[in-house]
């Protein structure tokens, strides 16, 4: 699902159409249901990114502000920084995507919880 809509998003004409591919390519990776999406979704992208807190921190602060962006998109406004924050967000599913394949797996949700909880880096 993610890897499809990540490759619709690039083939789409309107920028809030593509946006809302690559937040759903997210979610599709690193949600699993209701409550916190926001928060839940921009902790796990960013532990399963980036070793260095201070990295973590960059990634875990663009992706709750992308997913206010996306918020916006979908109730039918057009934020003001949508196209910065829509190649960020798409340069940050890429990097997942390409882990993912890197690894040969998807991220384990709960381990990154956990280690998120711990603050300790993925091994």
């Amino acid at each position: 699902m993610a890897l499809r809509r990540y490759a619709l998003g690039l083939q789409r004409i309107r920028a809030e159409d593509s946006f809302v591919d690559v937040w759903i390519g997210l979610e599709a990776l690193f949600s699993d249901g209701p409550g916190e999406l926001t928060y839940k979704i921009a902790l796990r992208v960013a532990h399963y990114l980036r070793e260095n807190p201070n990295d973590r921190w960059r990634v875990f602060e663009l992706l709750k502000s992308s997913y206010n962006a996306r918020s916006k998109v979908v109730h039918g406004s057009r934020p003001r920084n949508l196209t910065s924050v829509h190649r960020d967000t798409e340069d940050i599913l890429r990097e997942a995507l390409r882990k993912i394949a890197l690894v040969g797996r998807p991220p384990e949700l709960r381990a990154l919880d956990v280690q998120a909880v711990k603050g300790h880096g993925l091994t």
